[in-house]
Parts: C-alpha cells; structure tokens; sequence
C-alpha cells in the first residue's frame, strides 16, 4: 500500500502517527489512484471535496496569487494527507497539487472523511497536528527568509528536498526546475541559477533539464551550516515566505 518493507511509514507523517488499525480501516473506506508525473491531484479554485492520502511517490503543492505569479508551497510524501482542508470545510481548493514523480493515492470522499473524523477523534487531533506543523515550518522559513543568505538557503532546502524525493522512490535526484526550486526558496530566478552554478563547480550537485542531482550531502551540509556570512538576504529583498497549504 506504501508502506516501507517493514511496514512503517516516514517518519513524522500522517500515517506514520496514526495507529496500523486505525491506517486499514482509513484505506479500506478509500479507493485508489495513480497520478503520472505533471499530472493534477486537484486544482486551485476547484469544488470538489475529497482529500488524498499520498502512498507513493512525491507532490508539489502551489498557488496563483492575484496578479498571477505561481508560488511553490511545499512538498509533500507518502504518509501525508493532501486536499484535507477542501475536504472538511467545503471551500474551493487554496491551492494546487501536482504529482512531480509518479503518485500512487487513496481517495477519501468529504463526506467519509467527515464521518470517519467524528467516530475517530484521534484522526482529527492528528490532522490539526499535522496543520501545526506545516505553520510552524512556514514560519520558520520567513525566518530564513528573512536573515540567511541565498547560498544557506539553498543549500538547506537542497539537503531537505534530497529527503522527500529519496522517499519518494527517485534516488538522489529532486525532480524540480531551477525555477521552481527558486519559488520555493524565495529567490530570483537567476540568484537559484547563480547559486547552483556555484554548488556544481564544487562537485556538490549536478543540475539536469528540470531536475538536480545531489552528488555529495556532507558537502551541500557544510555550506547549509556556515554562518559567517552577513545573514542579509543577497537576492535584492524578494524572499516572501509562502502560506502553508493542506
């Protein structure tokens, strides 16, 4: 269904919290889907209430804001929940999820989500667990944001970025554009392009066509770590943290 070769699932997901009884009973009300890489699990501004759970593979989660710029939210593994939020309050979609390796889910219907949060209370003290956490990340990159250089930044979400997709079943390969890597971050594109240029001539990563390999951790680690630069951001004050998005 997803779950490692010993059963588990990630460390700190959803369903890595949550009871394996209570994980079956979940999966047996929901039906399955596969998404190819591209491909939409649900789009911003949409109707539909149903809520995934991701059991392989990695997604994108992002938003169009009023003038039309695309921001890259997070990234999302198996054992986390997606399009919860549309789910149980019937609002339009906030955001848009994208499947950026192949994605096998479990469809939940809003109304069966709905039914299983009342007679599972322990399900909805996990969900909001799970809302916290995705804040508490989002403000901590305005911090990061707001006071480390471009390099650091990089470097960090790299090394994180390296962990999902390792999860997600693509090795050492971060299925993502330079561009999207740069939205993520909160820089121009072409500082993410300058910067990257840099961590390739260093042996660090080798970028491909919307992709980028990471080919030694320890040394990416050791550039995520140095604080001896002034920590202003060197991209000329465009780093804006991004909303968390369920």
């Amino acid at each position: 269904m997803g779950a490692g070769d010993d059963g588990t699932w990630p460390e700190g997901t959803l369903l890595d919290r949550l009871a394996p009884a209570l994980v079956e009973s979940l999966v047996a009300l929901s039906r399955p889907r596969s998404f190819r890489r591209n491909q939409v699990l649900v789009a911003q501004g949409d109707d539909e209430r149903h809520a995934l759970l991701v059991v392989g593979g990695v997604v994108k989660v992002s938003a169009v804001d009023e003038q039309g710029g695309d921001a890259v939210l997070a990234l999302r593994r198996r054992g986390e929940m997606v399009g919860e939020l549309a789910a149980i309050t019937g609002e339009r979609r906030s955001a848009t999820v994208v499947a950026v390796a192949p994605v096998q889910t479990r469809v939940l219907a809003g109304s069966v989500l709905s039914a299983f949060l009342i007679e599972h209370p322990e399900l909805a003290r996990e969900i909001i667990r799970m809302q916290a956490h995705r804040l508490q990340w989002a403000n901590h990159r305005r911090v990061e944001f707001a006071n480390l250089p471009a390099k650091e930044r990089l470097a960090r979400t790299l090394l994180y970025l390296a962990d999902v997709f390792a999860e997600g079943g693509t090795g050492n390969q971060i299925a993502l554009s330079q561009g999207e890597l740069a939205s993520l971050v909160g820089v121009r594109l072409a500082t993410a392009e300058g910067v990257l240029r840099v961590l390739e001539d260093r042996g660090t990563i080798r970028r491909r066509y919307r992709a980028i390999d990471v080919l030694d951790r320890a040394g990416l680690a050791d550039i995520a770590r140095r604080t001896s630069e002034p920590l202003i951001p060197r991209d000329g004050g465009d780093a804006t943290a991004a909303p968390s998005a369920g």
